[in-house]
């Protein structure tokens, strides 16, 4: 809690400890609500000092303390607000005098005497000093705003209040649109697709995926045939982006024809550039990248194995073996492009302290690895 706040709380306790002697005791006089308008507290104190029940010198110590805690222009004491209600807890208001003086006609008849102050204040029966004598001309209006509401939170707090919770309703209302929305986009479409063919839509079937699945359960194909079926349903779900099924497909197949080169490099090159990093198994698809150019050194291969030693922060080695894939293929433009990002990771794990050779301490850091990434 701020120190500000803190001192707002404090001082409408206090507040509210010194006016509840004097509330109790224009309740008992039946005099709180009046006819014409409400009778104010210190309207009533000045009526107690006219009756004698209150000394001049409590009124004005009562006055004081009244509008430094009401309107924020002093400190007072928590002893003084004690000793004000105990001098003020002890009056008797059973008397005929206190009823004669809080009745409404008697203050109808009684003409108010006005004192011209600064900016409007009109001087009250029985004040010494007005009370807003102490502040500011410019915060008078804030200070009169403040002295009509009981509860002490001004204009101000309360459009920021309003403020604060028209900000909430608005973020909630839009939470629950969009996740409406994510969450009813496949219902939204097939409805859509309804009110403009007149018709539900069927779901659509890849009848190339399910022939090969109903070809690979065959029990009377040959494993052979199987791993190339197999081969054949890894490559479709590549192609439609369904990973975690051509991984699977691609493991079977390679199970089945574990010398396969080319099986090897594509699981390696799948491996290696699925999607987030978390995503990725670099030290496996740099095992399975190795045993394919132990294989079969085709400049493909030898391309996908350039990658898994880039994502392992080994640049020199990546940049060595591209190299030697472009002298075999001068002309391939993705070969070029791979080569000059992998200088590029290069330059900028040297500038960041390290020699890009994959040694520990080097370039193979996380941070280096996203700085270069970045780049």
């Amino acid at each position: 809690m701020q120190p500000l706040e803190q001192t707002t709380q404090i001082r409408r306790a206090l507040l509210k400890q010194l006016c509840e002697p004097l509330d109790a005791i224009m309740a008992r006089c039946g005099q709180r609500q009046q006819a014409d308008r409400r009778l104010t507290r210190l309207e009533a104190l000045d009526l107690l000092v006219r009756a004698g029940l209150v000394a001049a010198d409590v009124a004005r110590r009562y006055r004081a303390a009244y509008t430094q805690l009401r309107y924020g222009s002093g400190v007072v004491e928590p002893a003084e607000v004690q000793e004000l209600r105990r001098a003020l807890s002890s009056i008797d208001v059973e008397g005929k005098q206190v009823e004669t003086l809080l009745r409404t006609e008697d203050r109808k008849n009684k003409p108010a005497v006005h004192s011209a102050e600064p900016n409007g204040f009109v001087m009250r029966p029985g004040w010494s000093t007005p009370p807003y004598v102490t502040q500011p001309p410019a915060e008078q209006s804030v200070a009169r705003t403040e002295a009509s509401n009981d509860s002490g939170v001004g204009w101000s707090g309360r459009r920021w209040i309003l403020s604060l919770l028209t900000l909430l309703a608005l973020s909630a209302w839009t939470a629950a649109v969009v996740g409406a929305s994510y969450r009813m986009h496949r219902q939204l479409e097939r409805l859509v697709y309804r009110v403009r063919f007149g018709h539900w839509p069927r779901p659509r079937v890849d009848r190339r995926l399910q022939e090969l699945l109903d070809r690979v359960s065959d029990p009377v194909i040959s494993e052979s045939d199987r791993a190339q079926l197999m081969a054949a349903l890894a490559n479709l779900c590549y192609e439609r982006d369904e990973l975690l099924m051509a991984e699977h497909f691609y493991r079977a197949a390679l199970e089945r024809r574990p010398n396969d080169a080319e099986l090897m490099n594509t699981l390696a090159w799948l491996l290696l550039t699925r999607g987030e990093r978390w995503f990725q198994d670099v030290r496996q698809g740099y095992r399975l990248a190795k045993r394919a150019v132990e294989l079969k050194p085709a400049p493909h291969i030898r391309d996908t194995l350039a990658e898994a030693h880039y994502l392992l922060g080994n640049y020199e080695e990546a940049i060595r073996i591209e190299e030697g894939v472009l002298r075999d293929e001068p002309n391939n433009g993705f070969y070029v492009r791979q080569l000059q990002k992998f200088r590029r990771a290069l330059e900028q794990a040297r500038r960041l302290g390290g020699q890009g050779n994959g040694e520990p301490g080097q370039a193979t850091s996380a941070r280096q690895r996203s700085a270069v990434a970045r780049d």
